[in-house]
């Protein structure tokens, strides 16, 4: 077992577990998926963020990146269908403007549909921000 993955499995539990004592508001059932979710989650930071130098050479790093990439993507109980989702759903997050990406990556959206749905929101509330800005500059009141 490589030392990427021991980290990634070390560190999965232990988010899990916040994530369950969040979750217990919440209704049965509800954090099993979202326990998934995180250990996707975590391979997936782990998979992007392997450096060629913390491995003792090229085979290593490629069957660590083999190994990451299969936690995450999960092909055993994916198709190829949902594993494009993940993977355009990442790169439409990545391509996304700092704040937006950011609000966008903390709800944790789904499907790329989600995503564009929460953006669209996003983009609903700023607009709405600015109206208000401007319409109480216009009365000679500038309170945000």
């Amino acid at each position: 077992m490589t030392a990427e993955v021991r980290k990634a499995r070390c560190l999965a539990p232990k988010l899990l577990g916040i994530q369950k004592k969040r979750d217990k508001s919440r209704g049965p059932g509800s954090s099993l998926q979202q326990d998934s979710q995180i250990s996707c989650e975590v391979f997936r930071q782990h998979f992007r963020q392997l450096c060629y130098h913390d491995t003792s050479g090229p085979q290593e790093a490629l069957s660590q990146l083999r190994d990451l990439c299969g936690r995450w993507l999960r092909p055993d109980m994916n198709t190829k269908m949902q594993i494009l989702e993940l993977l355009v759903l990442e790169q439409f997050i990545t391509i996304l403007p700092g704040e937006m990406r950011t609000w966008v990556q903390l709800h944790r959206p789904e499907s790329g549909e989600e995503a564009v749905a929460m953006v669209e929101d996003f983009q609903r509330h700023l607009n709405g921000l600015g109206q208000k800005v401007r319409r109480r500059t216009i009365h000679g009141r500038v309170r945000v």
